[in-house]
């Protein structure tokens, strides 16, 4: 141990990302990094990946030279060969479409009559998929950056310098409308249907046939704000958001106003398109980046809801082992599937793992370090130097400027600090915040790319957005007004 503490030491990590996530799947996507990313054709595995784990959040670190050779190698293979990306995206909505089916089983089944042997089969079915998603899903986010930053020099010497990253946020909006954009359509169109708009707000009956149509709108949509962690938004859900949202707007007007974002949308792109008409390869990236930015929002608007319902399975295998399924979530799949075809679990594991700790992961293996303060210190010191820096300064997403009160909503549970006008800061958005989103004035991420959830979803609702700041989360606080200066990236705080 060690030597392998010294490795870790001696190797230069630089910090990737953080999520707020239990052990169980994510350390079976750190494990893929290590030995199945390959299999994209995109990119080559990393020889290590360190994971610190903290209060509920996973900090990831990967190998500084690896990930800045990745990102030339993603260029050299979309150049090379232009049946990589469709295969990716071939191989994606594959594994997704066995997630939804799997979800289906999951939501249905009885597991109470289920053998060990027949539940620890459906963890590896589940843990088979998850993994597979990560190398077709998470290949493309590795190699983003990489390809983002070679279009965009090839835009910036066809175009006036002052508007390339708004060109570029607009040519490569895909043709599809998102996940977020048709929920939000369809619910404004529910909406415009009620009558008696204050009668409805005040009542708290209301006619079967409306209960109905929500209901619908529920069983197509609730699973869409679904993770591991959260829960599936139901028909009463939906009539509570109705209430909210028609004591505020007019959804009629509403939707007029997204019509009118979106026809603005169509209009710029096919504006902007014209301008790389001749340029074959230009055009190719943009497709690329098309591609990528729909497949990523089809992925995470699907996986969701699998990670979500797996827990009725996880339950049933928490009650015969005696432990909470919160415990079971502590633990990796190998060691979930062991657990329960032995009858026999690792208490004392689960009880370190509650504490600080970190991993290792090397050739799809994991190996949780023992006194593994140093490591720990050093993950941190990482971490402390990736965000240093005060000016916040990031991508822009959608154009605009706003000025507003701050709030930070990094997940669900922080969407009541949000009041509508509030400057949405975040480390990075996801579907389960989207209401949140519908209420800012202006969006601000620490993550992301040019094919993001924040990017997409600003533009398509047009919301003044800047991405991959880095820092802005670690700077700015709940109450904190800003200028915010999307055209230019840039962020000021007025006090």
């Amino acid at each position: 141990m060690f030597k392998k503490i010294e490795e870790i030491l001696n190797t230069d990590y630089q910090f990737y990302f953080e999520r707020n996530a239990f052990f169980f799947p994510v350390t079976s996507a750190f494990k893929s990094f290590t030995c199945d990313m390959d299999q994209s054709g995109l990119m080559e595995n990393f020889s290590s990946c360190v994971a610190h784990f903290n209060d509920g959040f996973v900090y990831v670190f990967l190998p500084k030279n690896e990930i800045e050779q990745l990102n030339r190698i993603g260029v050299e293979r979309v150049l090379d060969n232009r049946n990589i990306v469709p295969k990716v995206d071939r191989e994606l909505r594959e594994v997704v479409s066995g997630l939804i089916a799997l979800s289906e089983l999951f939501e249905t089944e009885d597991f109470s009559k289920y053998s060990n042997l027949e539940l620890s089969k459906l963890i590896k079915k589940y843990e088979d998929l998850f993994r597979r998603n990560i190398i077709y899903g998470y290949s493309q986010v590795f190699v983003e950056h990489g390809i983002s930053d070679y279009f965009i020099k090839k835009v910036r010497g066809k175009v006036d310098d002052k508007n390339v990253e708004e060109i570029v946020s607009i040519v490569i909006a895909p043709e599809y409308q998102s996940y977020s954009l048709r929920e939000e359509l369809e619910f404004l169109n529910l909406l415009i249907t009620i009558t008696n708009k204050q009668e409805f707000i005040k009542g708290s009956e209301i006619d079967s046939d409306l209960k109905t149509r929500f209901s619908v709108h529920s069983k197509k949509w609730g699973g869409f704000w679904a993770n591991f962690s959260g829960k599936i938004k139901n028909t009463d859900d939906f009539i509570n958001d109705a209430k909210i949202y028609l004591g505020s707007f007019d959804p009629k007007e509403q939707f007029t106003l997204k019509q009118n974002v979106l026809n603005q949308l169509d209009e710029r792109k096919r504006k902007y398109l014209e301008l790389f008409k001749d340029d074959e390869e230009v055009l190719y990236f943009i497709d690329i980046l098309r591609k990528f930015s729909e497949l990523k929002d089809y992925r995470r608007s699907n996986i969701s809801l699998s990670q979500y319902k797996i827990k009725r399975l996880l339950n049933e295998a928490a009650v015969r082992l005696k432990v909470s399924v919160e415990d079971l979530y502590l633990l990796d799949a190998v060691e979930i599937v062991f657990s329960i075809e032995n009858q026999k679990i690792n208490k004392q594991t689960i009880e370190d793992r509650k504490k600080e700790c970190a991993a290792l992961f090397t050739d799809g293996q994991m190996e949780f370090i023992e006194d593994s303060e140093k490591v720990v210190e050093r993950m941190k010191q990482l971490k402390e130097k990736y965000f240093k820096g005060k000016e916040i300064k990031g991508f822009c997403a959608c154009k605009g400027n706003y000025k507003g009160r701050v709030k930070i909503i990094n997940d669900a549970r922080d969407i009541h600090k949000i009041e509508q006008g509030d400057v949405l800061v975040s480390k990075m958005t996801t579907p389960d915040i989207l209401i949140a989103i519908k209420k800012s004035g202006a969006i601000i991420t620490d993550e992301g790319g040019l094919t993001c959830h924040a990017a997409i979803v600003s533009r398509e609702f047009g919301i003044p957005c800047i991405i991959a700041t880095k820092i802005a989360t670690k700077i700015l606080k709940d109450g904190d007004i800003v200028e915010v200066d999307a055209n230019n990236g840039k962020v000021k705080v007025i006090k």
